[in-house]
């Protein structure tokens, strides 16, 4: 189309509209019309409607093609539908290619109000919506926004496999009936703020490709989340659990996500739930969240989850203290992780138990030598005495038999002859650390055996 036309239809598209065949229903816009022709103008669109979808995609499928060879704005073409009886509420496998409006419709069906395979081209505005039957929007796509705001439902409903490409909006939505969003996928941010769900929901399956917003919600019934994928934001804060919340299996990939202030009359299940290491998002830290997820584990007795949360607590606590260039707090926790894991390891204490063993018995044997007393016909060679004594600061009772610590004395400083400081202060170091090990040790027995 060259520029003149696209120019001259910008600015006359109802001069464009009059003299095609679709004059009647866009020459004048919905805001400008009567009383007499909005009404003439839902008689006509409801008697399309009842020619099927075929009949009206074939007029839907014109009026794309009217707007595109002529270079006009989709918007100038907004479907407006005023109370469809219950004759005209199956709207499967239509083609919308313009904006369509049932803004503060009623709708109800003797069987149900079906959108199945319903293909939204622009814009679809349902608020402020009374949906009084059971109303489906199995496999429906939204190429545009979707708003549903304060839509009541107050029978069923099924938006299994449906398609959000663009926003979604459920603000401040009451759900009377079950309501599934099985396999459903939300490309943008899906808003569900200040919704009720009544009865029970389910969000099985379901992905959320950005924004999940459910902040305020109120779960009255069962809620299930098994299996959903969230690609970015999940807000839960302030929402209200008052029956089962089910989290098994739920992946949360690139944020961690937000339980704050949330009310749970039952422990959720979080089985095998999965959310990312990310410590530091900006400047903001995530310690608190992996706190409340550490709590919620707590809750439902969930001693695995709860062991990786705490540990996903510990590391951004760390990195905030590594942000922050706060010492005190960062070199302690980084001890913490390297010798156990947050709790989580028995190998890593064992390790430096034993390695802290040897390292003592190689020091000794090279910084002592060996007295009159510990040679020729002795019982006691130099390298017996050296593993006894550095035995004795590992193992206590080791050498608990005073008679046996005398005559391993005896052998590496002389009869009665006290140890160097130096000897004394490496023993009791070594005595220190095992005591951590050992404790370091029982604690991964106890986390990894559950053990009370």
């Amino acid at each position: 189309m060259t520029t003149e036309v696209a120019e001259r239809n910008t600015e006359t598209p109802v001069n464009i509209i009059q003299g095609s065949k679709f004059a009647r229903q866009f020459t004048k816009y919905w805001s400008n019309a009567s009383t007499i022709e909005r009404n003439e103008l839902q008689k006509w669109y409801l008697e399309k409607i009842k020619e099927g979808s075929e009949s009206w995609n074939e007029w839907a499928q014109e009026l794309e093609s009217f707007i595109e060879a002529n270079g006009l704005h989709r918007h100038n073409f907004t479907i407006f539908f005023i109370n469809p009886s219950s004759k005209e509420s199956d709207f499967s496998n239509f083609l919308f290619p313009v904006p369509v409006s049932f803004i503060n419709c009623s709708l109800r069906s003797t069987d149900i109000i079906n959108f199945d395979f319903t293909t939204f081209k622009s814009s679809a505005v349902f608020t402020n919506t009374n949906f009084n039957s059971i109303v489906t929007f199995r496999k429906a796509t939204f190429n545009k926004s979707a708003n549903f705001s304060q839509c009541t439902f107050t029978e069923n409903t099924d938006f299994t496999s449906a398609h959000f490409i663009d926003v979604a909006y459920f603000n401040e939505c009451k759900f009377k009936g079950v309501v599934l969003f099985h396999n459903t996928d939300f490309n943008s941010d899906g808003h569900f703020m200040n919704a009720e769900f009544c009865s029970k929901s389910e969000f099985t399956n379901t992905t959320f490709f950005a924004l999940a917003d459910f902040l305020n919600c109120t779960f009255n019934n069962d809620a299930q989340f098994t299996d959903a994928s969230f690609l970015s934001t999940a807000n839960f804060s302030n929402a209200a659990f008052k029956q089962v919340s089910n989290f098994r299996r739920a992946r949360f990939t690139t944020h961690v996500p937000e339980f704050n202030y949330c009310e749970f009359k039952q422990p959720p299940y979080l089985s095998q739930m999965e959310i990312p290491e990310i410590y530091l998002t900006g400047f903001d830290s995530n310690t608190e969240k992996y706190r409340r997820l550490k709590s919620l584990a707590i809750t439902s007795h969930d001693h695995e989850q709860e062991l990786k949360f705490f540990s996903y607590e510990m590391k951004s606590k760390m990195a905030d203290a590594g942000h922050t260039q706060t010492t005190s707090i960062y070199t302690p926790l980084k001890l913490y992780e390297w010798t156990s894991n947050f709790g989580k390891s028995i190998g890593r204490p064992v390790a430096c138990f034993l390695g802290l063993w040897v390292m003592s018995i190689v020091l000794h044997y090279a910084a002592l030598e060996p007295v009159d007393s510990c040679k020729g016909e002795s019982v006691y060679s130099k390298e017996w005495a050296v593993v006894s004594y550095a035995s004795s600061h590992s193992f206590p009772l080791f050498l608990s038999d005073r008679r046996a610590k005398k005559a391993t004395d005896d052998c590496l400083f002389g009869v009665d002859v006290p140890p160097p400081a130096f000897v004394n202060l490496a023993g009791f170091g070594q005595s220190f650390f095992s005591m951590i090990f050992a404790f370091l040790i029982g604690l991964g027995i106890r986390n990894r055996f559950k053990i009370k």
